[in-house]
């Protein structure tokens, strides 16, 4: 259920159901871990996950996952850009995302709903961008190729995450909106533009910026993985990003709804 690199570090790859009960048998031999996504499927495991988070802290042991978002460039762009389009368009009241994919590949993966494989991912793009806050979230639907969810977070913004996986095509399409007080943000991913309109005074501005490279987007990933093994790169994923993004897919998954408290 999980490949060792090295003796002192191991890559779980399972079946979903499989990566709680792996994780916490690797920290527990005092290996550092990179595990795919989603790191919890059921409640019953929330203390063998929180029990594999602290103790990877206090043994200083790299323990890190799969969000390659963090690395994509159109998403460091409007956050490096983030202070300037709330300048001009005022602050933020509702983030969407909205992704369309490929059929899924793997059999079990189609037995699943999309929510748990994806909404991780979802939350920690926000976080990412916005930083932390509480949050309630609601779950509208959920199916093996379709997923959408609506919430909103302590400091107002409201957001939506939606999805689906239906193509033929092998492709990843991601559309990112941003609707300001003023105006609205919208990038896209693939073909690396983003526009910005201006409701003031009506002025679209459609703007080049660097496309999404999904080879680069996951061996970046991993190097950061291997790299902080050395000491050479911070992990870039914290305990608590983990532990949000994990509590938030369990929680949906088995129920409706949920509230993050911070």
């Amino acid at each position: 259920s999980f490949l060792a690199f090295n003796i002192d570090a191991v890559m779980i790859a399972s079946p979903d159901q499989f990566h709680t009960k792996s994780l916490h048998a690797a920290i527990s031999a005092k290996k550092h871990v990179f595990v795919e996504k989603p790191l919890i499927v059921y409640r019953s495991e929330i203390p063998l996950l929180s029990d594999a988070l602290r103790s990877a802290k206090q043994q200083k042991l790299i323990l890190t996952s799969c969000h390659p978002r963090r690395f994509d460039p159109p998403f460091i762009w409007f956050k490096t850009k983030k202070d300037d389009l709330e300048r001009a368009l005022g602050r933020p009241l509702h983030f969407n995302f909205d992704f369309s994919y490929h059929k899924a590949s793997k059999e079990w993966k189609q037995q699943c709903g999309l929510l748990m494989d994806h909404i991780s991912d979802e939350i920690d793009l926000i976080n990412f961008i916005y930083g932390y806050t509480g949050f309630h979230i609601t779950k509208i639907i959920d199916k093996p190729n379709y997923y959408h969810t609506i919430g909103r977070r302590d400091d107002g913004m409201t957001f939506s995450f939606i999805g689906t996986r239906l193509l033929d095509a092998r492709h990843y399409r991601e559309m990112m909106i941003v609707r300001h007080e003023k105006g609205r943000v919208m990038v896209n991913t693939e073909n690396g533009t983003a526009l910005i309109q201006n409701d003031e005074d009506g002025v679209i501005h459609i703007i080049p910026i660097p496309p999404t490279d999904y080879p680069q987007r996951f061996q970046k990933t991993t190097a950061n993985f291997f790299l902080a093994i050395q000491d050479k790169a911070t992990n870039y994923l914290t305990t608590e990003d983990l532990w949000i993004n994990s509590i938030t897919a369990v929680y949906l998954n088995d129920g409706t709804e949920w509230t993050y408290t911070r």
